[in-house]
């Protein structure tokens, strides 16, 4: 009779721990330890179950047959089997993905992961840990299973102040994935005031005698958490797409032992759901993916907030000290709140501005805020870690007693309503309106996921805007520019809700030498602009998406300071201070009056002198020169 041997394909720590209580119930079933055969042999060495532990990629298959009969698990990962059926590692109880490789089920009890090292806890000695101090994993792994960089700094930096030591552990890794590309899996780079950086630093017997030796760990669905579940040392799991049944480990019959799993407001789970896999594919025999939200949020809800996880964490290191009251104090001091802010402006460049500068606001003051504005579907992927709401479909109430705000069952300690102000550039006056500064932000938009829609090369015009005064009124200039582009071999493109607008007798017309494209829906406006070589435009909201799609920009204005849009290396800011200019911050704006000239209203010739003035001539010297084209 050949020796029996577990036989596996995975390549995964996390995979191959969860093996261990398949190769103990084989080892049980024929009464005597077995051989494993893997990709990280290392891991089963020590197991009293295991006779040998060899290399998965020593001998080919055939080649251990002739010595060995073969138990194999996890080689229908991505595959079919002749029946059409597909195991789906989301769907599975990670453990018993091995067990029913090979035909049979484990009990409660029999779910329990090993792992002994073979060096003994005097290997730390090297490190100088604290005495007593908390184990972080600061992993990146699949989207829907990493929790952000900001997120684990910030961690840090709270149990810095609170005197909570932090060791940091992990290796760089890389999976190999039928289902994606890039399956690296680094360790993110932090600062730590208190505690100690071990990556990259510990072997696997190492890491263990850390994880043994921590009050508690903290991970996301990892091969770590794996690694802990064969300690007694209390384990934070992060909450991610999958169901936590699937991988929490088991220990003493049990899955809440020393264990809490903390889940963010969306708790669908939905990578363990096979009605994603028939929306998608068509049938239940293929894989949920995990690399995106199924409900196609722009942010994995399921992740956890910091203040969740703080709370947890310091629960724990205080459950024995009276210092729990000082924690709360502590947790209030650090502006544990939500935040809830209003973009009042219904113009589209004033919410790309406010975004920007709300998103700046979040991060400086470690907050958690949710944005209601007229356009969310602009800025979903752009600012993930924003909550973005249509503004007319939620409604907030006000709690007199507890002077807080409720919206969707959330509580919110502050209310931020920002605006524009016409007495000061645009980013300034909502910077104010969070108390911080404009310098370093940046617009961001949600780009279009489309093809180009022009194969040669072409510039992209906005000409319209909501008042006289913001127009280019240089008699005939658009047209003129239009064929000066198209000598130097750029199409003009005008993307323009409409052909015509103005009011009666003061009707502006789309230039006749462009491109007309009018009417598009307006992912097809955005795709246009994202391709072009640069956007031409007025102090306006095509401007603004330009500039947020990080596009070349030409704005031209006069009636607005030279200062008053975002301007980054790649805008050209065209004006003229030799004539009239600047009335928006200088005169009080009548939006009812299409004509609104405060200094030459009732003088025809003069009106609009602001933009009468530039010249297309001077305009394209100066995109010549500025873009060197």
């Amino acid at each position: 009779m050949k020796r029996q041997a577990f036989y596996c394909s995975a390549g995964a720590l996390g995979d191959l721990i969860c093996a261990t209580p398949t190769i103990r119930k084989l080892s049980e079933i024929f009464k005597s330890p077995i051989t494993v055969i893997t990709k990280q042999p290392g891991i089963f060495k020590n197991l009293p179950y295991v006779e040998e532990s060899l290399n998965f990629d020593d001998k080919s298959e055939e080649e251990y047959r002739q010595y060995f009969d073969l138990h194999r698990t996890f080689h229908q990962t991505g595959r079919r089997d002749q029946h059409g059926v597909e195991f789906k590692h989301a769907l599975c109880d990670i453990r018993q993905y091995h067990a029913k490789d090979l035909g049979f089920m484990l009990t409660p009890d029999e779910l329990k992961c090993d792992y002994f090292p073979k060096s003994d806890e005097d290997c730390l000695s090297k490190f100088n840990l604290p005495e007593k101090y908390v184990v972080i994993h600061p992993s990146q792994s699949w989207s829907s299973r990493t929790w952000s960089k900001e997120n684990w700094q910030s961690l840090c930096n709270l149990c810095g102040n609170m005197g909570i030591p932090l060791v940091v552990v992990g290796r760089d890794a890389h999976e190999e994935s039928v289902y994606y590309s890039n399956n690296d899996k680094p360790i993110f780079k932090l600062t730590l005031s208190n505690g100690l950086d071990l990556t990259n630093q510990t072997t696997l017997d190492e890491t263990w005698h850390v994880v043994n030796n921590a009050l508690c760990v903290i991970t996301m669905d990892s091969g770590l958490l794996h690694i802990a579940g064969t300690t007694d040392t209390y384990i934070i799991q992060l909450g991610s797409s999958i169901k936590p049944e699937y991988r929490a480990p088991w220990r003493n019959s049990s899955q809440s032992y020393k264990y809490s799993y903390i889940v963010g407001d969306c708790k669908l789970h939905c990578a363990s759901d096979l009605k994603y896999s028939l929306r998608d594919w068509g049938t239940i025999q293929s894989v949920t993916l995990i690399g995106n939200c199924l409900e196609k949020k722009p942010k994995f809800e399921c992740n956890p907030s910091l203040p969740q996880v703080f709370e947890k964490l310091s629960s724990i290191w205080y459950s024995e000290s009276p210092k729990s009251d000082k924690v709360k104090s502590q947790v209030e001091k650090k502006n544990f709140n939500k935040t809830l802010v209003e973009i009042v402006s219904n113009s589209i460049g004033d919410n790309i501005g406010a975004l920007a500068v709300i998103e700046k606001f979040r991060i400086e003051n470690n907050k958690q805020v949710t944005v209601l504005t007229d356009f969310p579907h602009l800025f979903q992927n752009s600012y993930p870690e924003i909550k973005i709401l249509k503004k007319s479909e939620n409604d907030f109430t006000f709690s007199t007693l507890e002077k807080n705000w409720t919206l969707n069952g959330e509580i919110y300690s502050e209310k931020i309503t920002t605006t524009y102000k016409f007495d000061q550039p645009l980013i300034d006056g909502y910077a104010k309106d969070f108390g911080i500064e404009s310098k370093g932000v940046t617009l961001k938009v949600d780009g279009a996921k489309k093809e180009r829609p022009i194969k040669n090369k072409y510039v992209c015009i906005g000409v319209h805007s909501t008042c006289q005064a913001k127009y280019w009124n240089h008699p005939g200039a658009w047209d003129i520019l239009c064929k000066m582009l198209r000598k130097k071999g750029l199409t003009p493109v005008c993307v323009e809700k409409d052909f015509l607008f103005g009011i009666q007798g003061h009707f502006n017309e789309v230039p006749h030498n462009a491109v007309k494209k009018i009417g598009l829906p307006f992912d097809d406006v955005i795709n246009h602009i994202q391709h072009a070589e640069m956007f031409i435009g007025l102090s306006s909201g095509l401007s603004w998406i330009a500039q947020g799609l990080g596009k070349p920009t030409v704005i031209i204005s006069n009636v607005t300071s030279k200062d008053n849009e975002y301007i980054d290396d790649k805008t050209l800011r065209i004006y003229e201070e030799s004539v009239c200019h600047g009335c928006f911050h200088k005169h009080q704006f009548n939006p009812g009056d299409w004509l609104w000239c405060p200094v030459y209203r009732d003088d025809e010739h003069r009106r609009f002198i602001c933009t009468k003035a530039i010249t297309p001539e001077s305009v394209m010297e100066k995109i010549e020169k500025f873009y060197n084209i």
